[in-house]
């Protein structure tokens, strides 16, 4: 995915996940509420997903719904 903005703190993003195998892909939704450097030029973020409960995610994988500012 290429990333024409970028992804700050507060943004709605949305994500594609395949929970296990052979199981069908899923769109999650989230907010993102912190970033991380996890390689020498990679970043995650911690996502607060709708559900309650929060995971972190590469930033290559998100995509921005909503701006946060």
């Amino acid at each position: 995915m290429t990333l024409s903005k970028k992804i700050n703190i507060g943004d709605m993003v949305k994500w594609d996940r395949v929970p296990h195998q052979f199981s069908e892909v899923h769109t999650e939704y989230g907010v993102v509420v912190q970033i991380s450097k996890t390689g020498h030029h990679t970043l995650s973020a911690k996502i607060l997903c709708l559900g309650g409960s929060t995971d972190w995610i590469n930033m290559e994988r998100l995509e921005i719904i909503s701006e946060g500012r």
